[in-house]
């Protein structure tokens, strides 16, 4: 792209050159002066001459124009405030990992140096924030399980051990096994009316141990490994 630059300039240059030179020539043959101002002119042209042709190469950006590269950084950080959208009616924007994604995303796009740069980081980090924000929104729906189930009253007297599983089903909605009988009618109605745990992803499973109760879920494939 330099060497295109320099080329087209470097013409230009040499064009000039020529028209000068002769110009000083017919001074010293004594065959007229060459006019100042058609010799201005002519200089003037090749001058517009080259910038249409970077123009038209795309080594010359108009005031007002976005280039290739710009244009690839507002769609990138048009991403990016798309991602922050989400994290914030997912609850998550002030989860320290979903923020961390994000800041990183952002200030990579803005120091890329090339469109291409500039997509392969859309690619990375718009799967990688989308894929946190989800794990962390999964994360908080399971932690208000738990502490939902920890509200009930009957578990301060508990003395023993059992179970309980919460999961989600799009045609029943909040479906909570209790095989022992741990939780009330009035705990398991808060449960299920609860708008931060609709649409959890994976069963939640909760162990009570002498009143104590605890995740017992993995948060991810990963944590099974």
């Amino acid at each position: 792209m330099q060497a295109a630059k320099y080329s087209v300039t470097y013409f230009c240059h040499k064009e000039v050159r020529i028209l000068v030179r002769a110009q000083l020539q017919g001074q010293v043959q004594g065959q007229g002066q060459f006019p100042k101002l058609i010799l201005i002119a002519i200089i003037f042209l090749f001058i517009v001459n080259t910038a249409v042709i970077a123009l038209a190469v795309g080594l010359l950006d108009l005031p007002g124009e976005l280039s290739t590269r710009e244009q690839a950084r507002q769609g990138a950080l048009f991403v990016c405030d798309y991602a922050q959208d989400q994290a914030e009616n997912a609850g998550v924007a002030a989860n320290p990992a979903v923020r961390e994604v994000l800041a990183r995303f952002r200030f990579e796009v803005e120091q890329a140096s090339r469109a291409e740069e500039i997509a392969q980081l859309v690619l990375k980090y718009g799967r990688e924030a989308q894929d946190i924000i989800l794990r962390e929104q999964e994360n908080q729906r399971r932690e208000l399980a738990l502490a939902l189930v920890r509200q009930e009253p009957k578990l301060q007297g508990m003395i023993g051990e059992g179970n309980i599983t919460i999961n989600w089903q799009e045609e029943t909605g909040i479906e909570i096994q209790d095989p022992a009988n741990l939780l009330s009618p009035e705990t398991r109605e808060m449960i299920r009316q609860h708008e931060g745990i609709k649409g959890i992803s994976q069963m939640v499973e909760i162990q009570v141990v002498d009143g104590k109760a605890e995740l017992i879920t993995p948060i991810s494939m990963l944590e099974r490994l």
